[in-house]
């Protein structure tokens, strides 16, 4: 996942004929992240003469006797140290690689992502997924692996890589701060704040104001992020025109996902078909395009469409290819060329592969994603197809259907069905 790269330049260790004080970070220094002095040998590693270990098994404060000196903090505008990350906002539940940076060896740190304050307290989010081996998580406050800290080792320290997993959700602005114990001082390091980035699409509102369709891998309630393609249709304000926002996980620039709209539910006579794709935009950026077709039917070819619809605005996430795009229709055919959204029609949800044409290649009938109702733009639902082998034992679909009142219950039926289906071809 991600490389874990640790130097440690110098580990030299050396008997010691007496507890000397040190500079660590304990639980004491969770909220100024301020080291301690500390008493400390290291007769627990068996280093150091035998009489010393049988002082240690005789002083019941061992090397935890505290010196009550104050840390002196250095004030310098460039400390040897610094953190080195390569975002600038963080989404739900995304790894991140956090790197402390040394130009001189150090003696301890700690090392925090704190979000915004609640009730006064200092906040410590998301998760440390892999730390260096002379390192070890701190509880701090209600975290239970708030902090990472080091062992408190007779060694010199350098350069350390970590990897952090961004909370699940919106946590306000963090900021990733960092203590370095080094010369009997210490110097404090930290970042920018960094913004929470929204997804592009969402869940809020599906099956209430928002029309939505979602293929998950994990599951029925999977988020807009986790899933391998989602379309959101709403009306905005009672306005005249459909918003739609489309995304997939698009794995190069030969790959396409859509959605089209037609009465033939077996063949897709004469549908309405709208994709997006990635394009190359000049030597080494790339743009996301919008198309729209008509299809004769499945397996025919699709030919490009003389109503012209809009891109209104596009991405992709370079780490994880998901790709999207948003356009409008309007809900009344103002052409003859146009859709009339107010039809009740069937809607499909299909992606693959380009030709050599750079066109659409149409998926075979079986693996295009269908709505077993006609919907209009005035029935709003929530559709959600996932791999229901994961949760009946094996291979199979399943599908539930969450939207409009009046197909509830035979939407209901034919999920119960699908899943039923599912699990009797695994017994079979």
């Amino acid at each position: 996942m991600a490389l874990i790269a640790l130097v440690i330049i110098c580990s030299t260790f050396v008997g010691l004929s007496q507890a000397e004080p040190a500079l660590r970070y304990t639980t004491e220094s969770c909220d100024n992240m301020a080291p301690v002095y500390k008493d400390e040998n290291f007769n627990n590693l068996d280093l150091g003469p035998e009489v010393e270990k049988e002082k240690k098994e005789d002083d019941k404060d061992g090397d935890q006797k505290e010196v009550f000196n104050t840390p002196k903090k250095s004030n310098t505008r460039n400390p040897p140290f610094e953190l080195d990350f390569d975002f600038k906002q963080y989404r739900r539940k995304r790894e991140y690689q956090i790197i402390l940076s040394a130009y001189e060896h150090f003696d301890s740190f700690m090392l925090q992502v704190q979000g915004r304050s609640k009730d006064g307290n200092i906040t410590r989010v998301g998760k440390w997924m892999d730390i260096p081996g002379i390192a070890v998580g701190l509880r701090c406050g209600k975290a239970r692996l708030g902090a990472v800290v080091d062992k408190g080792r007779p060694v010199k320290l350098g350069n350390m890589t970590f990897l952090w997993e961004a909370p699940a959700g919106d946590e306000g602005p963090i900021q990733i701060k960092a203590s370095v114990a080094y010369k009997d001082q210490y110097v404090m390091i930290e970042s920018p704040e960094l913004e929470y980035s929204k997804f592009p699409l969402s869940v809020k509102g599906c099956g209430s104001k928002t029309s939505c369709f979602r293929l998950c891998t994990n599951g029925p309630r999977c988020e807009a992020d986790e899933t391998e393609y989602m379309i959101t249709m709403e009306r905005p304000d009672d306005s005249d025109r459909m918003l739609f926002r489309m995304g997939g996980t698009l794995h190069d620039r030969m790959s396409y996902f859509a959605v089209a709209f037609g009465k033939d539910y077996y063949h897709l006579k004469n549908a309405d078909m709208v994709t997006c794709r990635r394009v190359r935009k000049g030597s080494a950026n790339e743009a996301v395009m919008l198309e729209h077709f008509l299809l004769e039917n499945a397996k025919s070819k699709p030919y490009h469409h003389r109503d012209n619809i809009r891109l209104e605005s596009s991405g992709f996430d370079r780490d994880t290819n998901f790709t999207w795009c948003q356009f409008y229709r309007p809900i009344r055919a103002e052409g003859v060329y146009e859709l009339d959204l107010t039809e009740k029609m069937h809607h499909f949800y299909l992606w693959g592969k380009l030709d050599n044409d750079s066109l659409p290649v149409i998926p075979g009938v079986e693996d295009i994603k269908k709505s077993y109702v006609r919907y209009n733009v005035s029935q709003v639902y929530n559709d959600v197809d996932y791999d229901a082998g994961r949760f009946l034992g094996g291979g199979g679909q399943a599908s539930v259907y969450l939207g409009s009142k009046e197909n509830m219950l035979f939407s209901g039926l034919v999920a119960l069905v699908s899943a039923m289906m599912a699990r009797s071809s695994l017994e079979s």
